[in-house]
């Protein structure tokens, strides 16, 4: 019973890491990107540029495409968009 119990666990551990690397990340946001490292501080936004002081941390997440800024609505838009 005891090896039974013990192959039911490593199966499990094994199938949720096994789903964990294949989940689909989708971003709402029509000019996101998911990105397993980036970080939100160095992210260019309509109101100024990136924090330059940031620290080295990767954080996955959704962040604006290349080519647009984060506006005050948190919405990703070319930079015609910003507000001047």
């Amino acid at each position: 019973m005891h090896k039974f119990t013990v192959l039911a666990v490593a199966l499990l551990v094994l199938v949720l890491h096994v789903h964990a690397q294949t989940e689909r990340r989708e971003c709402t946001g029509r000019r996101e990107t998911y990105q397993e490292c980036n970080n939100s501080c160095k992210e260019p936004k309509c109101n100024g540029p990136a924090n330059p002081t940031c620290p080295d941390v990767c954080i996955p997440g959704c962040y604006c495409r290349p080519g647009t800024l984060r506006n005050k609505k948190n919405v990703c838009v070319p930079p015609s968009k910003c507000p001047v």
